[in-house]
């Protein structure tokens, strides 16, 4: 099976973070690890961030030292995610529960041929 890493881009979150988090492990098809990178939140999120963090093993939280921006965030995220396949939200965004089983599905069933990897490589 291939692995999923979720990544979240955080700012100021809190009125969703938790809702957006719930959507993200409600997920019918296994995810590998769910990266949240805050980028220098003012609010309490990162407070909320640190408590699902403790809970949950494969959630890991990436903090910044200062606001970089929202492409900043992703890159770097998508830099440190593990998984064959990335999937990329943001904070206001929840996810489907069956989000990341459909698009793993359509990616192997329908384009099984023609699937790169986060690396630039070919999977046949």
């Amino acid at each position: 099976m291939k692995t999923v890493s979720v990544i979240l881009a955080s700012y100021n979150g809190e009125k969703y973070i938790k809702e957006q988090i719930d959507s993200i492990l409600a997920q019918t098809y296994p995810i590998y690890e769910i990266l949240i990178g805050d980028d220098g939140s003012a609010d309490n999120t990162m407070s909320i961030l640190n408590d699902y963090a403790c809970k949950y093993g494969n959630i890991k939280i990436i903090s910044s030292n200062g606001k970089h921006g929202v492409n900043y965030n992703f890159k770097r995220l998508m830099d440190t995610a593990s998984g064959n396949y990335i999937a990329c939200l943001y904070t206001h965004l929840r996810a489907h529960e069956t989000k990341a089983n459909l698009v793993c599905r359509l990616l192997l069933e329908k384009i099984n041929s023609s699937v790169w990897n986060k690396k630039g490589g070919r999977e046949d």
